[in-house]
């Protein structure tokens, strides 16, 4: 599978797993991935990729995963928590994001636990 074939991917399996109720989510193009096979797509609220704004930041966005050979698609569960290093924003650590949000600690947990 082709990298704009999987992206394209991504953006529906997106779309269909967001909720009515939930902040608008959308990819964040410059900071898709491959890595060993898989294509690591980074996604985030609207707001924050419109703004940059790290109070606009969502912490539990798990990247969208895709085979590249397979075509199959699906978040990164937490047992592939370094995949999200990879597509997390070096520019704005953790413990900044903490400190502007005035948070004492950070969750880990994925998007569907």
């Amino acid at each position: 599978m082709e990298q704009g074939e999987a992206l394209q991917l991504a953006v529906a399996f997106l779309a269909h797993s967001q909720r009515d109720d939930e902040t608008p989510l959308a990819i964040e193009a410059e900071r898709v991935r491959e890595n060993n096979g898989l294509l690591i797509v980074a996604y985030n609220s609207v707001q924050y990729l419109a703004s940059r704004d790290v109070r606009e930041l969502l912490m539990d966005c798990w990247p969208i995963l895709i085979d590249l050979a397979r075509g199959d698609v699906r978040f990164g569960p937490l047992d592939e928590r370094h995949l999200r290093r990879m597509s997390f924003d070096s520019e704005v650590s953790r413990a900044e994001v903490a400190d502007l949000r005035g948070l004492t600690s950070l969750s880990t947990q994925s998007r569907d636990a």
